[in-house]
């Protein structure tokens, strides 16, 4: 099994998560730092390390939708000492965060120990839909709503063409949905800088089709097997 797809498999995160590592060096094989991601692991004869802790494949794969409050990391670990998303799940077995949500956002954050399945989720050559509820401080003109679904250029790259909803008025300023189909850092609310809107919350709804709902801020459920059907359809 190829080093990558076998440190996901144990659960260490995604495929492109754990190549970063592969490539940082912090991964052994049998006592040896190994950087090249085409080598192939035994799984039955090497012994795999992280930071000197030896892994092993995982036997059962889990799958949460968890509804991640405000001011929650989206990370295994933190120096800060911040809340995670990893506390709000169980913690058998080991799972980690797919994609991340910002500290300041809320909403849909999947977990899991599959890390095949956070790669279909995650890969930028899926395209995987993703909605938002979006206050903003100000309604959005004809051609600021155009010009943010056609694309806007952010860190010298452009976004890929997203489809906004109509606005409407609420308490603490102008509601609407927006669906995107890729996961930059801090995308939305730097989308909608680039226009001259302040974001006052955003909230992730759904993903490829799985909704929230009314899953309570800071609760999880574990996956069904018709939910998952959604995204190992897109294999």
């Amino acid at each position: 099994m190829r080093i990558n797809k076998y440190l996901a498999t144990c659960g260490l995160g995604s495929r492109r998560k754990v190549e970063s590592l592969i490539l940082d060096g912090v991964i052994k094989v049998n006592g040896e730092v190994v950087k090249d991601l085409s080598f192939v692991v035994n799984e039955n004869v090497d012994k795999v390390t992280y930071l000197n802790k030896e892994l092993f494949l995982v036997e059962e794969k889990v799958y949460y939708m968890l509804n991640k409050p405000r001011k929650v990391l989206t990370s295994c670990s933190d120096s800060h000492g911040r809340k995670l998303v990893i506390d709000y799940v169980p913690s058998k077995p080991k799972v980690f965060p797919i994609g991340r949500l910002d500290f300041d956002t809320e909403g849909l954050i999947l977990l899991t120990n599959d890390g095949d399945f956070a790669n279909n989720i995650i890969h930028p050559s899926k395209k995987v839909a993703k909605t938002y509820e979006i206050i903003t401080n100000k309604k959005l003109t004809i051609e600021d709503k155009k010009s943010l679904e056609k694309g806007v250029e952010i860190d010298g790259v452009k976004t890929l063409p997203s489809l906004i909803s109509a606005d409407k008025k609420v308490d603490s300023g102008y509601l609407r949905q927006i669906t995107i189909f890729e996961g930059r850092n801090r995308q939305i609310r730097k989308m909608f800088d680039c226009v001259g809107h302040s974001v006052v919350n955003l909230k992730r709804i759904s993903i490829a089709g799985l909704e929230l709902g009314n899953l309570k801020s800071g609760k999880y459920i574990k996956l069904t097997k018709s939910q998952l059907d959604k995204f190992f359809q897109k294999d």
